[in-house]
């Protein structure tokens, strides 16, 4: 089973947050990123961590988005007014059967009747870190 990172998982991850790091260093070899995460974490990125958090983004496979995906995306986003990057993870962890992995369970697991999996999404923390910037901690290695 592949587990679809959450842009919030490896953000945590990068701000030292310890339940975000334990999961990722268990599961690694089973992590996968989408397109979607890529951008998300990358936006946050002073120029002095570029190279060490693109290491770290490329350590992993990472999924693009298919016209298959875009038009599940579509429904997921209209049906339920998901954002549309938690509905482009959504629509890409069907996909792929995979699980997505994330905190946000406001935007997931209410909506997983939609999904018809109950098991669609795994949350490895919930409690919310309250960042002041999109800045992250410098975090050398996995």
């Amino acid at each position: 089973m592949k587990y679809l990172l959450d842009s919030v998982i490896v953000i945590d991850h990068l701000n030292q947050i310890s339940q975000a790091t334990d999961f990722i260093l268990q599961n690694h070899s089973n992590c996968v990123l989408s397109v979607v995460t890529r951008a998300e974490v990358l936006i946050g990125v002073e120029e002095d961590d570029k190279a060490m958090v693109m290491a770290l983004l490329d350590s992993f496979e990472t999924w693009d988005i298919t016209k298959q995906v875009a038009d599940k995306t579509a429904i997921f986003r209209k049906t339920y007014r998901t954002k549309l990057p938690d509905a482009f993870q959504a629509s890409l962890a069907l996909h792929y059967n995979a699980i997505l992995v994330t905190r946000n369970t406001k935007d997931f697991k209410e909506n997983q009747q939609y999904f018809d999996r109950n098991d669609l999404v795994l949350t490895p923390h919930t409690k919310h870190f309250n960042h002041r910037s999109r800045t992250y901690c410098h975090r050398t290695s996995l």
